[in-house]
């Protein structure tokens, strides 16, 4: 029976630290590394206490909506989850 070698090229050093890991790999696919303050979606941490308050504030903005009390909940929310 035959056995097969190494098949193909090897998989190249995409971070230079001079051995192939799973960073290299990942960097391959297009994984970014999350930085600090980044929103989860674009690859920063998850805090769940900033989820409990938006979930929060959005129960206010739902029980507040068509009230001039709802305006400084939503720009609160705006601020807290960084968008206009």
């Amino acid at each position: 029976m035959k056995k097969y070698g190494k098949v193909g090229k090897k998989f190249p050093d995409l971070n230079g630290d001079g051995k192939v890991t799973m960073a290299d790999v990942l960097k391959g696919r297009g994984v970014k590394k999350a930085g600090k303050g980044m929103k989860y979606g674009m690859g920063g941490s998850y805090d769940p206490r900033k989820v409990a308050m938006m979930k929060g504030l959005e129960a206010k903005i739902k029980k507040a909506k068509g009230t001039p009390a709802a305006k400084p909940l939503v720009e609160q929310y705006r601020k807290l989850t960084g968008t206009k």
